[in-house]
């Protein structure tokens, strides 16, 4: 049967503070309740989940859990802002500052150096700057770089090969997905990043790429079962304070159906 999900409130993140993780194990006894199709759900979402965290985490300088914000200053006056579920590794050197986001979305105000220039890194896509302000979001089908001010090099590489290169400035962004195509859009600057403040803009995004930032705030599984689905644009915004809510309104939008198998498993579907 169909049944109605209660929003309930979330902890608001604070900087430099770390949420409590959801604990998988704990929970295994209360999947017992729905018999063994729950256990089984839980012990594929435990194998899902904790491997590549464990494997982010052994490679990161920082990182945030679900529902965490985070901002680390580095020793030239950078700043970096972790969206929750993301993940950083930093390499500073004389002649450059070079930055990797392993997971997830980061915001990056960089101190103006010439003679070091700054590069944050994302599999085969590298943003570049020496002064400015930008977003970096990995997706699962590339990366979006978007600008609040100043200017910014987003280059896709093979090996030794640029094959593309997009210079942006403020209220610009670029989706280059993992074949180097690239898309560019304009966008207000009031939009970059706007999780620093608890809020989800989607302009004719794919629901599953919607869905996939609100994950980061939802202590549990979000699941989309249905592939077409999971392909409609979105537009709308929502409040990642209560991301049970943000999926109420994107379900309406869409007109699907929510389902909840556990406390911590919602299924969104036709």
């Amino acid at each position: 049967d169909q049944a109605k999900l209660r929003p309930r409130s979330l902890p608001n993140p604070t900087r430099d503070t770390i949420a409590p993780k959801p604990s998988w194990f704990g929970g295994l006894g209360r999947f017992a309740t729905f018999g063994g199709a729950g256990l089984a759900v839980a012990a594929c979402l435990l194998a899902v989940i904790s491997g590549p965290g464990v494997l982010r985490d052994l490679q990161s300088d920082y990182a945030t859990g679900t529902n965490e914000i985070r901002t680390i200053t580095f020793e030239d006056g950078s700043m970096v802002t972790l969206a929750p579920e993301s993940a950083i590794s930093v390499a500073y050197d004389t002649n450059e500052r070079h930055v990797r986001l392993l997971d997830g979305e980061a915001f990056f105000e960089v101190f103006p150096n010439p003679e070091r220039p700054f590069r944050v890194a994302t599999s085969d896509v590298e943003t570049t700057v020496l002064g400015t302000a930008f977003d970096v979001l990995q997706a699962e089908d590339g990366v979006d770089v978007s600008v609040e001010h100043g200017l910014v090099r987003v280059d896709y590489a093979k090996g030794d090969v640029r094959a593309v290169s997009e210079t942006l400035g403020a209220g610009q962004s670029v989706h280059m997905n993992w074949s180097g195509t690239a898309t560019r859009r304009d966008m207000p600057v009031s939009h970059v990043a706007t999780w620093r403040q608890q809020q989800l803009v989607a302009r004719d995004q794919p629901l599953g790429t919607v869905i996939d930032q609100l994950r980061r705030y939802y202590d549990g599984k979000i699941i989309v079962l249905d592939d077409a689905l999971a392909s409609e644009p979105v537009t709308g915004v929502y409040n990642l304070a209560d991301p049970l809510e943000a999926l109420y309104g994107i379900a309406r939008a869409q007109n699907a159906d929510l389902w909840q198998v556990s406390p911590w498993v919602v299924i969104v579907s036709r």
